[in-house]
């Protein structure tokens, strides 16, 4: 009796004590739990900082961290739940790495590559396998362990967002047609009223034939033709009838030719520098020669005589005053004349001119600046001597600049005032575009494409 009493103690006791390691064992459980497990997403070097930046989950800054990559351990700079930070020893470049994250209850693992990595290399010979060990012998089994009790039950999570409606079924089948109910008993026929007797249809005639078509009579001679009167004077013009409506678009013509290529925008803004490559190794400087030796300087030779020349000398510029210099030619009729390949036409007859540039041609280029206020400047163009336009400014008021005619006596065809705006026929524009004059036509501007079969837009000013 004792002794069976002393028994239940230990199995008491026995349950007791493993009911208290289960409670032990699930208390260590929720706290890891609570924890929460780690994971790595990825991870990014900062060369040549020798930085790394490991970007994941569960790296709470609470928990004791320890980073590993490859065989070498890291120092941990900073962290957070998602990053951690650390340092790279200077012997780890860019290359491919086992990188391993261990907390206090977890482990996590990530093969990365860091760096701008080479090609692979070719793979080495496979080694030789070694000699699988022995299999050890099973272990005993431990006993099995008391069921804990059953944990509170956690709260009930809110209600997930309720997921898109699907689509709309297809319609079933009809259901087959009900049998017809009986007809319903038919009300009297009301009585109907007498009909009108109908009158009898008269009889239709019979078609009676075509009567033989007539001769045709005899053609009458043709008068003769009456005088041609007089043409009378031409009526004045008549109004101007209202503008008819828009016709259609005609169809759209061949593609012009490209226009030029337009400016060159601004370039853009420089890109931030790539990160610099690692310095290679300085070469060793190679042996200096030695210096020869200076040879003596030889003595200054004596001062020639002065040579002849008109030109007399300013410091470094040289000058002529008594004269006309000619470059080419020995007859300069300017001060100023380039005359080249051997030219013999006449020279430019404006007396005004300082410079003159000629060639063996008709056609001689000249320069006359302005002789003050009241004249004008030309930068002209004469043929066999004789002016025939160029480009000629005014500098007094009215300050202009105009292209003249090729003419003997050459007008001033095109003219630009200050500010901009252009003249034709007018050396004096108030318009942006600025046209005077007609020709017989009356008209004062005439536009064309120049292709066969278009029209020509003539414009016509109206008083």
């Amino acid at each position: 009796m004792h002794c069976n009493r002393r028994i239940s103690e230990l199995k008491l006791y026995s349950c007791r004590k493993l009911l208290a390691l289960a409670v032990i064992s699930l208390f260590v459980t929720l706290s890891h739990a609570a924890q929460g497990a780690i994971s790595i997403i990825n991870a990014v070097a900062h060369y040549p900082e020798q930085t790394i930046t490991i970007s994941g989950q569960g790296f709470t800054s609470s928990t004791k961290l320890s980073v590993t990559l490859g065989d070498t351990p890291l120092v941990i700079t900073s962290s957070n739940v998602t990053t951690i930070q650390a340092n790279l020893p200077n012997s780890i470049g860019p290359g491919s790495y086992h990188l391993t994250v261990i907390s206090r209850t977890d482990t996590a693992e990530l093969d990365v590559t860091l760096g701008t990595v080479g090609p692979t290399g070719a793979t080495g010979p496979q080694g030789v396998t070694g000699v699988t060990g022995a299999t050890g012998s099973q272990g005993i089994a431990g006993a099995t362990g008391a069921t804990g009790s059953t944990g509170v039950a956690g709260a009930t999570g809110s209600q997930g967002i309720a997921g898109v409606t699907g689509p709309t079924g297809s319609q079933g089948l009809a259901g087959t047609t009900g049998a017809t109910g009986p007809q319903g008993i038919a009300g009297a026929t009301g009585v109907t009223g007498p009909q009108g007797a109908t009158g009898p249809q008269g009889i239709v005639g019979a078609t009676g034939p075509n009567g033989s078509q007539g001769v045709t009579g005899p053609q009458g001679a043709t008068g003769p033709q009456g005088i041609v009167g007089a043409t009378g004077p031409t009526g004045s013009q008549g109004v101007t009838g209202a503008t008819g409506a828009t016709g259609p678009q005609g169809i759209v013509g061949a593609t012009g030719p490209s226009g030029p290529q337009g400016v060159t925008g601004p370039q853009g803004a420089i890109g931030p520098q790539g990160i610099a490559g690692p310095t290679g190794a300085t070469g060793s400087v190679g042996a200096t020669g030695a210096t020869g030796i200076a040879g003596t300087n030889g003595a200054t030779g004596a001062t020639g005589p002065t040579g002849a020349s008109p030109f007399s000398l300013n410091g470094t510029s040289a000058y002529y005053n008594a004269g006309n210099v000619g470059i080419g030619t020995d007859t300069p009729g300017h001060q100023l004349v380039v005359a080249g390949d051997a030219s013999n036409y006449p020279a430019v007859s404006d007396a005004n001119a300082l410079v003159e540039l000629r060639r063996a041609g008709p056609v001689n280029a000249y320069v006359n600046p302005p002789l003050g206020l009241g004249t004008f400047g030309t930068w002209g163009f004469a043929k066999n001597g004789t002016p025939r336009g160029g480009l000629r400014y005014f500098p007094d008021a009215p300050e202009r600049q105009s292209l003249l005619s090729p003419d003997a006596s050459p007008v001033e065809a095109l003219t630009i005032v200050p500010g901009g705006n252009v003249g034709i026929g007018t050396n004096a524009p108030t318009a942006p575009l600025h046209i005077r004059g007609y020709d017989p036509n009356g008209s004062t501007a005439k536009f064309e494409r120049g292709l066969a079969g278009e029209k020509t837009l003539w414009l016509r000013a109206i008083a």
